[in-house]
């Protein structure tokens, strides 16, 4: 997609003799190419909805999971969505969260019984001030919102051993086992168990807690 000399140049490295025009028409073609890509995102997730589970299980997409989140992580960081949240005015709004670091200087010039040194939050070895902002939101803010939020909630039947998912693809369980065995026996050591946990029983983590039970 990209050649040596492209991301030399989104890296920063350009040559002295660089024309600020030939920037600016390198970052518009840059721009374009990142669309064009984007809009071919529809046409990833038809293949991989679409390609029989035989085919995806050889595909081995996990060694592309780093890649796919340092992604989602970047495109999120530059898109800068901001969270919707009802306000105490009960009003629908987009909310600005900072934590800013106190300076030494800022530091200094606040009384200890002010009512700003009350405002200070201690975090670690450090000390700020929690700036919080918020504006109306519009529709287009909620909606993006709420697509954030139902992917938080999904993905975390791939990061939370507490829940439960009512969707979750069900493995060939025989296969299944056999492979999750031989990692065990690969590390030298280990445990492998399955069971079917009782209602109101606790998971079997660290500390025991309740399933959390994800309806998609």
């Amino acid at each position: 997609m990209l050649d040596y000399d492209q991301r030399k140049k989104l890296a920063g490295t350009w040559d002295d003799y660089s024309k600020p025009q030939d920037k600016a028409n390198f970052n518009k073609n840059m721009r374009r190419k990142m669309k064009l890509w984007l809009k071919e995102l529809p046409d990833m997730i038809s293949i991989l909805d679409g390609l029989p589970p035989k085919v995806i299980k050889n595909a081995n997409l996990l060694e592309d999971l780093p890649n796919l989140v340092k992604f989602m992580d970047t495109f999120l960081e530059k898109a800068n969505p901001m969270p919707v949240g009802m306000h105490e005015s009960n009003e629908m709004r987009n909310f600005w969260n900072c934590a800013r670091k106190l300076s030494e200087d800022e530091l200094a010039a606040i009384e200890p019984e002010s009512s700003a040194a009350e405002m200070i939050t201690v975090v670690g070895d450090e000390k700020y001030f929690l700036d919080v902002f918020s504006w109306t939101a519009s529709q287009g803010d909620i909606k993006q919102s709420e697509l954030l939020r139902k992917h938080f909630n999904k993905i975390q039947k791939y990061t939370n051993p507490n829940v439960i998912a009512t969707s979750r693809i069900r493995p060939d369980l025989e296969a299944f086992t056999e492979i999750q065995k031989e990692v065990v026996r690969s590390l030298g050591a280990g445990s492998f168990e399955g069971k079917t946990i009782l209602q109101n029983a606790n998971m079997p983590t660290i500390p025991p807690s309740k399933p959390q039970i994800l309806i998609e």
